[in-house]
């Protein structure tokens, strides 16, 4: 499922991003992820709602019911925040978006990151799909 983002920005290319991470982590299945783009607002009330985590965030995954083999989760993405860290990162809103979604894969592939190692290995995880994506769009 997806809200509009931006028309430039390949709804493809994102999905192609989950994908990417869910085959090299070799999550097998014919499990489906929903991709949702939110404002701030939103992400911070679900933020709240359902991690009991009162800030705004960037990106939150679920998920879903795990019996069930053709849904896996949902991502979530604060669009507003995207394009604050595609500023200050120096990279266009795209680049943002794809490793925010590459990080909600992750979480659904059972990574974390709220311990300073496990953080370290869920960057190195980014850069490594990201740069996986981007090559693949340069060709």
């Amino acid at each position: 499922m997806f809200h509009e983002v931006d028309p430039r920005i390949s709804d493809e290319l994102l999905v192609r991003a989950a994908k990417t991470v869910f085959s090299g982590e070799e999550i097998e299945g014919n499990g489906s992820v929903s991709l949702v783009f939110v404002n701030d607002a939103r992400l911070h009330a679900m933020n709240v709602q359902f991690l009991q985590h009162d800030y705004p965030t960037d990106v939150i995954s679920f998920t879903l019911d795990e019996s069930d083999e053709e849904a896996w989760g949902e991502i979530y993405i604060s669009v507003d925040r995207a394009a604050e860290q595609a500023e200050a990162y120096r990279v266009t809103l795209e680049n943002e978006l794809i490793r925010l979604v590459i990080h909600g894969a992750l979480h659904l592939s059972g990574y974390d990151d709220t311990e300073p190692k496990d953080y370290e290995v869920m960057r190195g995880k980014e850069e490594l799909y990201l740069s996986r994506i981007i090559q693949k769009e340069a060709l």
